[in-house]
């Protein structure tokens, strides 16, 4: 589970500093990879390096967003809730 990615990689003797591929399948049709393997396989490229902190501050953020939602949603004339800018490859929607 990529939640305890970082643990997992700072295992391995030689790893760098932040969860980062070097290497990225062009298809992913066979079997799910092993540690090594895992980050090139959920991650596109080197830009969006997984550190020790991302997974609980994108859990956090989420559930910001998710309040934020409800809140709308229940009439609440405005909500703010931040999105951590991990990876601002990704869009949000507006």
């Amino acid at each position: 589970m990529l939640e305890h990615i970082f643990e997992r990689w700072k295992r391995f003797e030689g790893t760098s500093a932040e969860v980062m591929p070097n290497i990225n399948p062009l298809a992913r049709t066979g079997s799910y990879p092993r540690l090594c393997s895992q980050a090139g396989y959920h991650m596109a490229d080197t830009a969006c390096p997984i550190s020790v902190d991302i997974w609980s501050s994108a859990f956090w953020s989420a559930w910001s967003t998710v309040e934020a939602a409800e809140a709308g949603l229940s009439g609440k004339p405005a909500a703010y809730a931040l999105w951590p800018a991990v990876c601002a490859m990704h869009s949000m929607p507006t």
